[in-house]
């Protein structure tokens, strides 16, 4: 079963919280939305912090919102 992680999780495991590391480590998949990816860059501080989420980022899978594969009907 895959799981879709919010961004409060990803945000305590990029701050190096091992409660957070130990959780995403016990699942067997899992991926973040579009979303939580424009929350978590919102967020960042400075430079450092954005590295630092373009690292985690990179090695996990992004789920897509189910809107992007719609046709825009006004």
């Amino acid at each position: 079963m895959a799981y879709l992680i919010d961004t409060d999780i990803l945000v305590d495991y990029i701050r190096g919280n091992l409660d957070a590391a130990a959780y995403l480590q016990s699942l067997d998949e899992w991926s973040y939305s579009v979303v939580t990816t424009m929350e978590l860059f919102a967020g960042a501080q400075n430079k450092r912090e954005i590295r630092a989420i373009e690292k985690v980022l990179k090695n996990f899978r992004e789920t897509p919102s189910s809107m992007a594969n719609r046709p825009f009907v006004p």
